[in-house]
């Protein structure tokens, strides 16, 4: 059975000497609808947001591909980081990457690549090989701290034929969550209807403190309208 996508991968497995951008994000054009010198973006299958592309450089010397295309969905053009300072090239990572492979004309198998973002690189604390094994079978361990607010933004990504990814996407941090990846275990599940339930308990505890101090300001307010 041939292999099927969007299938999602580690952007540290597919480029582990990073990548750095050839130039900005630009509108991918919909052949089939741009006509009579229209030009129509094309939008992505799984989302209705337009779709952008960006040519990046991978660094690995050894990569048979030295050039690559990225397209993301998003409802605006997509900003590179800040370029340093004597450098010809920006580096980036993708967040939530994934691969589709399909056919090329030459009738050799090819890769399509799309993400949920581009972000500056993280300095390598997602590299194989450090902390224990997670469930999508490679080796994850980390500590983080995040601030609830209305900054951050949390999206599940689901896909026909693989299980879900959770993103977390805080500015400068982002963090994803994978249950496995062609078949979700038992493991995955209870995991997941755990982190429902705690999550439902930590929205409880922040309406009640939230309640609290709305409360307590009502109450002062009044006081000192009494005075």
């Amino acid at each position: 059975m041939a292999v099927q996508g969007p299938i999602p991968v580690e952007f540290a497995s597919v480029f582990p000497r990073g990548v750095f951008a050839a130039g900005p994000f630009e509108p991918v054009r919909d052949f089939e609808a741009s006509k009579g010198g229209r030009f129509v973006q094309s939008k992505d299958k799984q989302t209705g947001l337009p779709l952008w592309q960006a040519d990046v450089i991978d660094a690995d010397p050894q990569a048979r591909d030295k050039t690559v295309r990225v397209k993301i969905p998003a409802a605006d053009q997509p900003v590179l980081p800040a370029p340093h300072p004597g450098m010809p090239f920006v580096p980036v990572e993708f967040a939530g990457l994934t691969v589709t492979p399909y056919v090329n004309q030459a009738g050799r198998q090819a890769y399509s690549l799309k993400a949920a973002g581009v972000r500056v690189p993280r300095g390598g604390r997602e590299r194989r090989g450090e902390g224990g094994r997670g469930v999508s079978g490679r080796e994850s361990s980390a500590s983080v701290s995040l601030q609830a607010s209305t900054d951050a933004q949390v999206q599940c990504y689901t896909y026909a034929d693989s299980g879900p990814i959770l993103s977390v996407d805080a500015g400068r941090l982002y963090l994803t969550i994978s249950a496995g990846h062609k078949a979700v275990p038992a493991s995955g599940v209870t995991f997941a209807r755990t982190l429902v339930r705690e999550a439902q308990r930590f929205a409880a505890e922040c309406e009640r403190v939230h309640g609290d101090g709305q409360a307590q300001d009502a109450g002062t307010g009044a006081a000192g309208d009494a005075a």
